[in-house]
C-alpha cells in the first residue's frame, strides 16, 4: 500500500504548490545466445515506469517523491527445444524526501550506494551495480536515510533498515526477519580527496549462506558487524582504496572474521578522443584472527573505455583469478541518442563459478553474447 500511498501524495504536492512533475520510464528488450551445447537462449522484455514530483514547502526546503515499478517478462529457450517462460511485477522505487541545502531525509525503497570502486567492491553493501550491465539496474532497500552536509564539504549518513528480505550486495548471510538494522558513515575532506568511515549492525541468519564452510551450533541467528575506511584523491590519475571488515559473533563457525581490500587507479590518456584506463587489485580472506588472513582469493582487473564519436563508445573488461588462475572477459559497443541506446556485448566467463564482484548478474555466465535495445522517455 505504501507505493499507492505515495501516487496519492505526488497529486498532493503538485496540485497544492503547483511544482513540477515528471512522468518518464524505459523499455528495453534484450537477448542472451550463448555457445551451442553450453546455455540457452534467453529472451527479456523489461519496463520500468517513474513517476516523481518536487514542490518547496518553505524558503529552503522542498519535499520529493518518486516511485517507480518493474515490468519484467522472460523467455528461456533451452538444448532440447523446449522454452519456459516467466513473469514478474514488482514495486522498484517508492521513497519520500524531504531536503535543505544541509540536510536531506529519504524514507521508502531506495538506493544506498557508496565508494569510489567500479570491478570490486567492498562498500558493495546494499546494492548490486555493475559496470557490465548497460541498464545500471539494482533492487532497492527499504530505509530511513539521513545525510547531514557541512560547509566544508563533509557529510554524515545515518541509516536504518527494517523488513529487507534475501541476501543484498556482498553478503553473505540474510538479515534474520523481522530485526532491524542499522549503520553510518562520515565523509571528511583529506588533501586533495576525501576519507571516509563507515560501520553497520545486523542481526543475520543462515539461510541461503551456500559457502563451502561447515557451521555447529544451536542457534542460527547471530550478529554480524562491519567497519570500513575507504579514501580517494585526485593526484593527476584517480587513486582510491576500500577496506571493509566483517565480524561475525557465532560460535562454531571456521571462520569470525572476513576482511577484504580494493587499491585502485584511473587515467584518461589523450590517444584520440581520449582513452580511458581504470585499474583495481583486489583481496579477500576469511579467518578465525584479525591479524592473520586465511582462505584467501586475490583478483585483479582493468577497464578501459574509448568513444569512437559522439554517440558510440567501446568498453573491455577483464579480470583474473589469481586463485583460480581463470579469466573472465566482457567486451561492448553502445551507440546512445537522445531516446535509444543500443548496446552488443561478448563475454567469456567461466561457467558455474560465483563471480564475487555482482551474484545478481547471473546472465554473464558462460560463452556467449548480449544484444540490448532500450528506448527511454
Amino acid at each position: 500500500m505504501i507505493p499507492f500511498g505515495l501516487f496519492l501524495l505526488l497529486e498532493f504536492v503538485v496540485k497544492v504548490h503547483g511544482q513540477t512533475i515528471d512522468f518518464s520510464g524505459e523499455i528495453a528488450a534484450q537477448t542472451f545466445f550463448f555457445r551451442a551445447g553450453d546455455l540457452p537462449v534467453k529472451f527479456g522484455l523489461r519496463y520500468i515506469p517513474s513517476l516523481d514530483a518536487n514542490g518547496k514547502i518553505s524558503s529552503k526546503g522542498s519535499v520529493g517523491i518518486s516511485v517507480a515499478a518493474h515490468v519484467f517478462e522472460a523467455l528461456i529457450l533451452n538444448t532440447h527445444h523446449s522454452y519456459q517462460n516467466s513473469h514478474s511485477f514488482n514495486w522498484y522505487r517508492y521513497w519520500i524526501r524531504y531536503a535543505t541545502p544541509k540536510l536531506e531525509i529519504r524514507l521508502g525503497n531506495q538506493k544506498i550506494n557508496f565508494g569510489s570502486a567500479k570491478l570490486f567492491r567492498p562498500l558493495m553493501w546494499f546494492d548490486r551495480l555493475d559496470p557490465r550491465d548497460p541498464l545500471q539496474l539494482t533492487n532497492g532497500v527499504k530505509a530511513l536515510l539521513v545525510r547531514t552536509y557541512f560547509p566544508d564539504n563533509a557529510t554524515i549518513w545515518l541509516w536504518g533498515l527494517v523488513g529487507n528480505r534475501g541476501t543484498k550486495g556482498i553478503e553473505l548471510f540474510s538479515t534474520a526477519e523481522g530485526k532491524p538494522e542499522f549503520g553510518g558513515r562520515i565523509q571528511i575532506p583529506f588533501f586533495a580527496g576525501e576519507l571516509a568511515l563507515t560501520a553497520h549492525h545486523r542481526w543475520v541468519q543462515f539461510g541461503d549462506f551456500s559457502m563451502p564452510f561447515s557451521i555447529t551450533g544451536s542457534s542460527s541467528i547471530f550478529r554480524e558487524n562491519r567497519l570500513a575506511v575507504d579514501g580517494a584523491w585526485d593526484i593527476g590519475a584517480g587513486f582510491w582504496f576500500e577496506s571493509a571488515l566483517f565480524s561475525y559473533e557465532k560460535a562454531g563457525m571456521p571462520f569470525q572474521w572476513r576482511q577484504m581490500g580494493t587499491v585502485g587507479l584511473d587515467y584518461t590518456f589523450p590517444v584520440g578522443n581520449g582513452l580511458y584506463v581504470l585499474e583495481e587489485n583486489f583481496i579477500q580472506g576469511f579467518s578465525t584472527s584479525v591479524t592473520h588472513l586465511q582462505k584467501k582469493r586475490s583478483y585483479s582487473g582493468i577497464l578501459v573505455t574509448y568513444p569512437l564519436n559522439l554517440l558510440d563508445e567501446i568498453m573491455t573488461i577483464s579480470t583474473y583469478d589469481w586463485s583460480g588462475r581463470r579469466f573472465f572477459h566482457y567486451l561492448s559497443w553502445k551507440r546512445t541518442t537522445d531516446r535509444w541506446q543500443v548496446n552488443l556485448a561478448v563475454f567469456f566467463i567461466p561457467r558455474n563459478t560465483r563471480v564475487w564482484g555482482n551474484p545478481g548478474l547471473s546472465a554473464f555466465n558462460g560463452n556467449g553474447f548480449q544484444i540490448l535495445v532500450v528506448y527511454t522517455y
